[in-house]
Order: C-alpha cells, then structure tokens, then sequence
C-alpha cells in the first residue's frame, strides 16, 4: 500500500505541475506505456486497501439505484479512470434490469475486457475522462458516473462541469471517493454551485465516498482538491 501511495502521489504531482492539460495528458501516457508502469500500477491498485474501498462504498450505492428501477429498465454508468479493476468487477449481473458500464481510461489494455451480451455488458472509451466528459458526445447519456481515485489533478472544476453535461436530468448520480484528507472544507457547498446537490457520504478506512444528484448550476466555481499525501 505504501509503494501504491507514493506512485499515485507522484502522478498527482506530475500531473498538477504542469499548465498544460495536454501535455500532461501525453506525460501520463508515456508512464503508462513505457516498462509495464500500467500492469503495475494496477495490480498495485487491487491491492490498495483505501482504493478497494472506494469501489466496495461505490457498488454498494450503485446497488441500491439497480434495487429501484423497473424491469427492463437500462442504467449507464460511467466508470472514469476505470483501470483494469473497475466497478464493473464489484457487479453482479442484474435479472430483470441492463447495466451498460462505460470504462474511461486513457490506457488501450481496458479494450481486452470482454464485453457481454447479456444484462451487463462493458464499453471501453480509451481517452483522457476529462476529454470525453466535455465533448458532447454524451450529452445527458449516463445515470451515473463514478469517480473513484481517479483525479490526479488537484484541480477538478472541468471534470465536475463536463459530469454535470453527461448525467441525465433527474434521479442521476455523481459518485466521487477519494481520500478523506483530500476533500476540502465547504466541498458540499462548490459541489452545490456547480449543480450537485449532497445525498449521502460513507467513510471506510481513510475513504469516503460523496453520492450527488443533478440540480441545475447556480455559479460555476473552481474545486480544488487538497494534493495527495500519504496517509
């Protein structure tokens, strides 16, 4: 976990330095592709305990969303900076209802996920989320989009307003966990400013995750989580 720690917190340092999204963008791609610093870096992920977390309070929140729908209802989820050990292992595949996971992750290793042709299927997107958020392809298309230690910038007002675009108008959700130490004081306040209201949080470990539902944007307002620190 140590060892997970200190390389996510040198990503989220590399990341953050640099001005230019795009630059930082093809910084990344370069570490992920280059002496196997992807499969390492998740396998370090499925055994980090706080990242585990974020995934077990996320499927547990999904869950409960798949409880209240109809038969033959379809939900799309958005599983931002999915990696190789997204939400879509922590589902089960529903009877009477379709679950449609869209895994984003700038990485082509999430297109050897098979992809199922019953209720629960997955869809790779390899791009950068912020990118794909803030395109308009998907434009009020997903009823819920997780995010679970997937911002590496400290700096995430683009991936809030580009969710807020993708969620559909209604009982749509934003999942976000993270470190607890990382979220800022009046976080439910800048959320509320930029169109989510606060559901519910859970702690585990040194995990918590945020459930918000889509209201309309009063002011847009930059969020700025707290850098990455060992904890």
């Amino acid at each position: 976990n140590i060892g997970h720690r200190q390389t996510f917190a040198d990503l989220c340092e590399m990341v953050s330095s640099l001005a230019n999204k795009n630059e930082g963008i093809v910084e990344l791609e370069k570490y992920f592709n280059q002496d196997k610093n992807f499969e390492t870096y998740q396998k370090q992920n499925s055994l980090c305990t706080v990242v585990q977390s974020g995934l077990d309070l996320a499927s547990a929140t999904i869950l409960n969303c798949v409880l209240q729908l109809q038969s033959n209802d379809v939900i799309k989820i958005a599983d931002c900076g999915c990696g190789e050990n997204g939400i879509i292992d922590r589902i089960d595949e529903p009877a009477n209802v379709k679950i449609e996971v869209y895994g984003i992750d700038i990485h082509t290793n999430i297109q050897n996920r098979s992809i199922s042709p019953g209720n629960l299927s997955f869809h790779p997107i390899v791009s950068d989320m912020e990118a794909v958020l803030n395109s308009g392809d998907y434009h009020q298309h997903f009823d819920v989009i997780l995010f679970n230690f997937s911002c590496l910038k400290n700096d995430i007002t683009n991936n809030i307003i580009g969710a807020h675009n993708c969620l559909r108008d209604g009982n749509s959700l934003l999942l976000l966990s993270d470190l607890s130490a990382r979220f800022p004081e009046k976080f439910e306040e800048m959320m509320k400013e930029n169109g989510f209201l606060f559901k519910s949080s859970k702690n585990r470990d040194k995990t918590k995750l945020f459930c918000f539902t889509k209201i309309e944007v009063h002011q847009k307002t930059n969020i700025i989580l707290r850098p990455y620190v060992q904890a």
